[in-house]
């Protein structure tokens, strides 16, 4: 019963959160401008290519996943839908996995329109290493949305989300963001995947740290 709760609550936030596209564009285009501008300020020659385009890479979708989750818990609040959704049989632990999970699908959108792009304008062999490359941004998008989930749920009644942003969120999920750059750059080059089975582990471990710590903490974060 509590699951097939949970599973019609995803795809109502799903729907609900195609339904409010523009959002989506908007990330989308803010990223694909980074990107841009970071290839022509970094980019001098091909033996940066793989450096540069790695970090432009994720801090591009880093913010446009900010600024995704940003707006949609800015809805959830204008709307007081959240709040409703807390009174559902629901368990408040689902709440959070259906929120993240629904969250991570966006934000893969953007990854798909990203990678295509920014590996056409930094000349990214993305070819010979799409399958690896693909986990590490499964793993690494997971553990931010997961972490950017539970602490946009804290400044659900409060004024200072952006501030909760900065000070929680972002060091909170640097190890996500750390191994993610690293990994991608290592495979960019050339590295066999064994070379990365270090940095895996850590976005392995990080995640399932947030899992735990959102199943744990987000119920009393959001009814406090």
């Amino acid at each position: 019963m509590q699951r097939s709760v949970a599973w019609v609550l995803f795809v109502h936030t799903l729907r609900r959160q195609w339904r409010q596209a523009g959002n989506l564009v908007h990330a989308s285009l803010f990223a694909a401008m980074l990107v841009i501008l970071a290839s022509f300020a970094f980019y001098m020659r091909p033996s940066d290519a793989t450096r540069i385009g790695a970090g432009a890479l994720w801090l591009s979708l880093y913010f446009a996943s900010t600024l995704v989750m940003a707006r949609d818990w800015r809805d959830e609040r204008e709307l007081d839908a959240f709040a409703l959704l807390l009174h559902s049989p629901c368990p408040t632990g689902w709440l959070f996995f259906t929120k993240a999970m629904s969250n991570w699908l966006m934000l893969i959108v953007v990854q798909c329109f990203l990678l295509p792009l920014t590996a056409l304008l930094f000349s990214l062999p993305i070819g010979p290493v799409l399958l690896p490359l693909a986990a590490v941004f499964l793993l690494g998008s997971l553990g931010f949305t997961l972490t950017c989930t539970l602490f946009m749920a804290l400044g659900l009644r409060r004024r200072q989300r952006e501030m909760l942003l900065t000070v929680a969120v972002f060091p909170l999920s640097a190890p996500a963001l750390l191994g993610s750059v690293v990994a991608t750059r290592e495979l960019l080059n050339g590295a066999a995947l064994s070379a990365i089975n270090s940095w895996l582990g850590l976005l392995v471990a990080f995640d399932l740290l947030a899992l735990a710590a959102g199943l744990l903490l987000f119920e009393a974060l959001v009814r406090e």
